[in-house]
């Protein structure tokens, strides 16, 4: 039998500031900021992070180590002083030698321009919590290893001459292991995650390229788990079994579409509502997990299961929910935002008999409820609900989602982006045929794999952007008959 622990004395210190029960994304039990890396009750804004910024950060995360940015002021000048030291080079050579240095290593790299790993790592990021979440969540221990291993290769001499002059900089420093994130939904994603790290450590082996190809994954998986996550959370609180809402659609970047395309109803529209309740799911969650991590981290699913197994702790998860509810609605009041308080009497739900799986159930959708109800009542609060969901999204639409005139906002994929996951695809494909292809029914089914679907007209665009490119041999008509030759 698990353990259940619920602590008030937990409770209290992460939820209670003087009188006033705070709504805190953020908990003090290290595994309880899982569901997502913006949990913060202050919130800042992530609005100028790159998919660059992210990767150092995971990289940083990899070596634990940080930027000391005292030591990056002025750098590219101590950094040069620092290379000439250690080539010996004629002088008459050293104003095209620090020319070429200066031109390779210390202008300014544009995101499109990635460096090395290696060097990549003295790039100072911006929010080392989302670079260590990815760390924790989307990592194996084997794909680690062997980017550990990559990110210590210098890629040519010059690369190893500027990571020794970095190193004699001290620009690096240990940090601590800190913040610890688990995977939340790890059973139902568990295929997603064989095929992400699958598709890493292939891609590491890779010579040339794999700097944009590591980039493109680690942008694309974190896409796909951030948006599984926001579509799962509501049915896993409902206790819903079918996954047939658990997909969205893709649309090629160039591709026109009109108003009835099955990949406006099912692309960001199906997801943005629910990328707004990301923030009260992380308070529900904190609060339903009050322990100091001898317990696991419980997802709502999983306490239905505990309960409905192991009758002799029902009455002690139902005192705990119960608790929560009287903390939240009767204990502790709130003032709303046109003046008096917060009316949580509103709210009426009919619980069933206590000792049953619906009664705990319907227990803990009522205090979810609650939560919204207060949330969008306060408008303190709702700025900072406003925060989370925000950075949530602009990590979604860093590169994935796009305006796209009157249809709004969509899911898309470039046309370059599409080559590099064929290419992913194909590396490590069972249905690869050497000197043929892949088929392209195949070809769709690895997309599928790695959660990249694609309603029929964007199939059949797809296909023929590939025709155009010279990518399908053209002897044959029949889908059945078609390869995608092999991109090297």
């Amino acid at each position: 039998m698990r353990d259940f622990i619920f602590d008030k004395d937990i409770f209290k210190e992460k939820f209670l500031q003087g009188k006033e029960l705070r709504n805190r994304a953020k908990s003090t039990a290290k595994n309880c900021d899982s569901v997502c890396p913006v949990g913060s009750d202050t919130s800042t804004q992530y609005s100028k992070i790159t998919e660059v910024d992210i990767l150092t950060d995971l990289l940083h995360s990899l070596q634990k180590e940080r930027i000391n940015t005292k030591k990056l002021s002025d750098i590219n000048d101590k950094l040069m002083s620092e290379i000439e030291m250690q080539v010996k080079i004629d002088d008459r050579l050293k104003p095209v030698f620090r020319s070429i240095m200066e031109d390779l290593y210390l202008g300014d790299v544009k995101d499109s321009e990635l460096s090395t790993l290696s060097l990549l790592r003295y790039r100072n990021g911006t929010q080392a919590d989302i670079g260590k979440f990815l760390y924790d969540v989307l990592l194996n221990d084997e794909t680690r290893v062997k980017l550990k291993k990559k990110l210590n290769e210098a890629e040519n001499p010059l690369d190893d001459i500027v990571n020794r002059a970095y190193s004699e900089l001290n620009v690096l420093q240990k940090e601590e292991d800190g913040q610890v994130y688990t995977r939340i939904l790890e059973q139902e994603l568990k295929g997603m995650f064989e095929i992400l790290n699958r598709d890493i450590q292939a891609t590491l082996n890779v010579h040339e390229g794999f700097a944009e190809e590591l980039t493109f994954l680690i942008s694309y998986y974190s896409f796909i788990y951030l948006t599984q996550i926001a579509l799962r959370l509501e049915r896993d609180l409902y206790h819903k079994e079918s996954d047939e809402s658990m997909y969205l659609l893709f649309k090629m970047g160039k591709e026109s579409v009109s108003d009835d395309r099955e990949c406006i109803a099912l692309g960001w529209r199906r997801l943005e509502k629910k990328t707004k309740k990301i923030f009260s799911h992380l308070i529900l969650l904190n609060m339903l997990n009050e322990h100091d991590n001898t317990s696991p981290f419980f997802t709502y699913s999983d306490l239905y299961e505990l309960y409905e197994d192991n009758r002799d702790l029902r009455a002690e998860m139902e005192a705990a929910v119960e608790f929560l509810i009287d903390e939240y609605t009767v204990k502790h009041t709130y003032s709303a935002r046109n003046g008096g308080t917060i009316k949580f009497a509103e709210l009426t739900r009919e619980f069933g008999n206590a000792g049953t799986i619906d009664y705990y159930m319907a227990k803990i959708q009522f205090l979810f409820d609650c939560i919204e109800y207060q949330l969008q009542g306060i408008s303190t609060r709702e700025t900072v609900r406003r925060n989370v969901w925000c950075n949530y999204e602009r990590l979604l639409k860093m590169r994935f989602v796009k305006s796209w005139g009157n249809q709004g906002k969509m899911i898309m994929i470039s046309n370059n982006d599409l080559l590099l996951m064929i290419r992913i695809c194909q590396r490590s494909s069972e249905n690869m045929i050497p000197n043929l292809g892949i088929q392209i029914n195949d070809l769709f089914k690895e997309f599928e794999m790695r959660g990249l679907y694609f309603d029929g007209q964007s199939k059949q665009y797809i296909i023929k952007h590939l025709h155009e490119i010279n990518l399908i041999d053209s002897k044959s008509d029949s889908e059945e008959a078609q390869y995608v030759k092999q991109i090297q």
